[in-house]
């Protein structure tokens, strides 16, 4: 098993996504960034992913221009993980922020879901 948010997951994260990266519907490319205010440290844990001319690139921290910030709990960020809640079903309930370019969700839609997909191996082997 991998813990969630560790340097394994991030690494093990990083090589699914890279192997067959999604297409972006924007051809400039698109940067969605997650925080999670809370980290397994109680400090947050900051990461992005560029999607961009088929390539798609994670790394940790913050980006200087993402399009997209997403915004929770550990607990919110690891059901929306684990495939418990959806983005859309935290968003609603106020368990999720929704920050940068809204319209930029619905433009890479496809994309976001291949992302989700080629995470589809970790989530299974990973625990909290």
């Amino acid at each position: 098993m991998v813990r969630y948010l560790s340097d394994e997951w991030f690494d093990e994260a990083s090589r699914l996504l890279c192997d067959r990266p999604p297409r972006s519907d924007d051809q400039d490319g698109f940067v969605i960034q997650q925080v999670v205010d809370d980290g397994p440290a109680t400090e947050p844990v900051t990461w992005h992913i560029a999607v961009a001319g088929g390539t798609a690139r994670l790394a940790r921290g913050v980006h200087d221009r993402p399009d997209i910030i997403l915004t929770c709990d550990l607990t919110t960020a690891w059901e929306v993980h684990q495939g418990r809640t959806s983005a859309q079903a935290a968003f609603m309930a106020g368990r999720l922020r929704l920050g940068g370019d809204a319209s930029a969700l619905l433009a890479n839609r496809d994309a976001l879901a291949a992302l989700d997909d080629r995470l589809a191996p970790l989530r299974a082997r990973t625990a909290r």
